[in-house]
């Protein structure tokens, strides 16, 4: 996230002096973030939280749970379906002329209801709103509808968890581009970390496959150069983001015709030039303040024109003297 700045003023027309009382500030902005302490563990810890998309399933024996279950699923259908099926149902469902293609009569046991799971569905549904039986005719109570539906539904429902064990599900990492949205959508700061990563491995044409996606040690090692980097972006005290950066003399650079002189930097000449580099901490509104003066020489004041990384962000006349030096402020934006 940390990029060096290069920032610089110049002169373009006359001569404005940079005074050392208050230099030339740089003020952290609106751009500071302060994020739920529970995130930091999601950023220290990449090889548990950011790198695992799946956890590696329970495998349970199923043999005696199926076992049971089909008794249970038998006892239910001779108590709760079929008196009702042969007191309400078969009259008007049974064989070749059943109405609605629905042949009831041939429902002996659980097993004929998993094997017509799309009738049986319809029953349900017909059952449950009571639709049917048709009005004027002997229908069941609603204690008798209400346990019926219920065994059809958690009986099937049932079966479809009796699959089998579909095998051995690799845990597996995230990979480069799942890395980057989830940094995105967890911490909210779109840095794209992961585009530093080595490649990912690709098994069938994907690269999402488990059992490709291998952690090299030098992967490790992005990771947790990466987590720092993103907990920087993305948690940052609102006092050290609002804390001014003062640039003195000493530490700028001078550049055609540029000096120091005592504590002041003076740009002489036409096109002379003061910068400094440094680490902007994080993408940000910025505001510049530069005290100076200038020493007209001509009929138009001194022009003092402010760069961030040699692209032009402003230009102020100065029309401050040396005896009463003016701060000159600049907002500027800068990008990640």
């Amino acid at each position: 996230m940390n990029k060096r700045r290069s920032g610089r003023m110049r002169d373009s027309a006359e001569t404005p002096v940079i005074q050392r009382e208050a230099g030339v500030a740089a003020c952290g902005g609106t751009g500071g973030r302060v994020r739920k302490r529970v995130l930091w563990l999601s950023l220290l810890l990449p090889a548990t939280t950011l790198i695992c998309a799946a956890a590696v399933p329970q495998s349970h024996p199923q043999k005696k749970t199926a076992a049971t279950s089909v008794g249970s699923a038998e006892a239910g259908f001779g108590k709760d379906v079929l008196p009702v099926l042969r007191k309400y149902c078969v009259s008007c469902h049974t064989g070749k002329s059943a109405q609605a293609g629905i042949d009831l009569a041939i429902a002996k046991d659980s097993i004929a209801v998993l094997k017509d799971r799309s009738s049986w569905d319809q029953v349900v549904q017909n059952i449950a709103s009571g639709h049917m039986p048709p009005a004027g005719s002997h229908a069941p109570s609603g204690v008798q509808r209400e346990a019926l539906v219920n065994w059809v539904q958690s009986t099937t429902t049932t079966a479809d968890c009796l699959v089998k064990d579909p095998g051995h599900i690799t845990l597996r990492r995230l990979n480069r581009a799942e890395y980057n949205n989830t940094v995105r959508d967890l911490c909210g700061v779109d840095i794209r970390p992961a585009d530093s990563f080595p490649n990912d491995d690709v098994g069938y044409g994907f690269d999402n496959i488990g059992d490709v996606l291998s952690i090299s040690p030098l992967l490790m090692e992005k990771y947790v150069a990466v987590a720092a980097k993103v907990a920087h972006a993305a948690f940052q005290n609102p006092d050290e983001a609002l804390r001014p950066v003062v640039f003195d003399p000493p530490r700028l650079t001078y550049v055609n015709q540029s000096a120091r002189t005592g504590d002041h930097a003076v740009l002489a000449a036409l096109n002379s030039e003061v910068a400094c580099d440094y680490n902007f901490p994080i993408a940000a509104d910025y505001t510049l303040r530069a005290v100076a003066y200038q020493n007209q020489a001509g009929p138009e004041p001194a022009k003092m024109q402010i760069k961030l990384d040699d692209k032009e962000v402003a230009v102020r006349s100065v029309v401050a003297n040396g005896r009463d030096p003016k701060p000159y402020e600049i907002q500027m934006r800068v990008p990640a």
